[in-house]
Formats: C-alpha cells, structure tokens, sequence
C-alpha cells in the first residue's frame, strides 16, 4: 500500500492554485484539467485528515473499497487511517468540475482545540457516511472561506502561510459545526444505532484493525488491548454493527490483498510475505473464501 504524506500530496498533478506548509498542511484548489487524470489514481493511505469542499461537478471516490460520490455543495471529510483513491470523475460534468482540498496533519489538528478523532472517525461511523450535503446558510459560510482560500492561493503576499495556516483552523472549526449539527439532527430522529460508550468502543476496534490487522488477526489481541473480554468485545461489536469482530479484521486483510494485487507489480509470493500468511496456499484458500476469486483471478479481472 502507497503511503502518500501531505507534502507529496501537494505535488500531485499540475494544479497551479494550491500552498502548503510541509507536512502540516495544504490546500488545492482543484479545477479539471485532462493532465489531473492521475490525481489519487492508485489506492493510499494518506497521512493527513482531509476534507474536500466540492463547489461544482462530482466525481467518485474509494474510501476502503466502498465507493462514496461527492457532488456539488457537498462535503467530504477522511481520516488518515483510511484507504483512499478517486475512481472516477464523471464525464458528463467533469468540465465543471472544482473542489478545495485540504489537508490537515494529526500533529497540526492536535494543536487545534477540537477533538479531531471523535470528527473525522467516531462520527462518521456514527452517521454512517463521510460525505454530507451543506444547508444554504452552511453553503454560504463556506463559499466564503473558500473565496478568501482562493484569493490568498492566487495572489503572493508578505505572511501568506501564516494566514492561510489561521484560516484553515476556522474551517477545522467549521466543519466540526457543521458535523455536530448533523449528528444532532440525527440524534433527535433517532437515526443513531450506537450509544456513546459503543461508539467509542467501536472507534477504538476499527482503529487498531487497521493499525495491525497485516500482523495480529485474533480478538484476543485486540481485546487485550482495548482491556476488555473477547466475548464482551465480540458481543458488542456484532451488536453494534452488524458484523462480528473477526469479519472486521479479515476486510481489513483482504482489503490489503486486494490493493497489493490490483495496484502493485508485487509477485503474489512476496505478498504472502508481506500479510504474513504461512505460505501461498493458506493465502490462496483466504482470499478465495471471502472473494470467490483466486489472487491471480483478481489481479486479470
């Protein structure tokens, strides 16, 4: 799997309106051009929150192998622990086509008085999708820090990044508004499936998943870990969504797989390696059961 750092993230494409600050943050103002083709092409995990402000058009993007559409008036928020890639830009509005991207590191948004983890992972598992529509007043709100971004990327001036940096903290803010009214909204319907000690469980499952599904596979290690039973901890987890403990870790797994074969040259030998299965057939039985295909059936198809 591609890890791609917020610095490298700002250098993809030949984007000419766009800053950053290292590897704290960055910000595209992103409008089609044929030559942006390539954009998150392949999956990665991006090291850096991310939040994409879609002004016009839409286009499809992979969060984990599901696939999750982003229009126009729409945001779009990602936590670093995800697996990302665009997949498609839809040709009939693509010409149209204009978003802000910003990026935003874990050690930048630690600075920021929010709690970033409960934003862009707990609630989003919450309200079941990463991608809201904005009301009006929170459109207008937005296309005006999206105006004074625009501006600032477009002109050289004396502080630029200071002030860019001050701003995207207000839109840090500002996202977080507006995903707290979403969750209340929800919360008054009663939409919500988990209570917050389920929620925050859950969270802090599917974080260490990913963090170690490539070497530890057994709930008891993940138990030990979160201090609680694996049988309380399997319970929950069936309970709260709907899928046991262990389906979760082997997704993440052959989520892996699949990248690895659909992405990489990487001979399937070195990816037995890699996942840290015994040996190739073991590897060949696993995905087959959970795909119907065999690793080089997936890596032609």
């Amino acid at each position: 799997m591609i890890n791609v750092t917020i610095d490298q993230l700002s250098k993809m494409g030949n984007v000419p309106n766009r800053i950053s600050m290292g590897n704290d943050l960055c910000v595209i103002d992103f409008r089609y051009d044929p030559s942006f083709d390539d954009f998150l092409k392949y999956p990665c995990h991006l090291d850096a929150f991310l939040a994409f402000f879609c002004v016009s058009g839409d286009f499809r993007l992979m969060i984990n192998m599901t696939e999750v559409s982003v229009s126009a008036n729409t945001l779009f928020v990602n936590s670093p622990n995800n697996i990302i890639r665009v997949s498609d830009f839809n040709p009939d509005t693509v010409k149209d086509l204009h978003f802000i991207l910003v990026a935003v590191s874990e050690e930048y948004m630690s600075g920021l008085k929010m709690d970033a983890g409960r934003l862009f992972t707990e609630e989003i598992q919450i309200l079941e999708t990463p991608c809201i529509s904005l009301n009006e007043d929170e459109r207008q709100l937005a296309a005006g820090y999206l105006s004074i971004i625009e501006k600032m990327l477009q002109y050289p001036f004396q502080y630029k990044k200071e002030c860019l940096g001050s701003l995207i903290s207000s839109v840090c803010y500002l996202i977080g508004a507006i995903w707290d009214n979403r969750l209340q909204e929800a919360a008054k319907l009663g939409r919500l499936r988990m209570d917050a000690r389920n929620r925050s469980v859950v969270t802090k499952f599917l974080s260490l998943v990913s963090e170690y599904h490539v070497s530890e596979r057994t709930v008891i290690f993940y138990a030990d870990k979160m201090c609680l039973t694996p049988k309380y901890l399997s319970k929950l987890i069936k309970n709260a969504t709907g899928r046991s403990a262990p389906e979760w870790i082997d997704s993440f797994v052959i989520l892996e797989a699949k990248s690895m074969l659909k992405y990489s040259p990487m001979p399937i030998k070195e990816i037995v390696s890699r996942l840290n299965f015994p040996n190739q057939s073991v590897f060949h039985k696993f995905f087959k059961a959970h795909t119907g295909m065999t690793p080089n059936e997936y890596r032609n198809s």
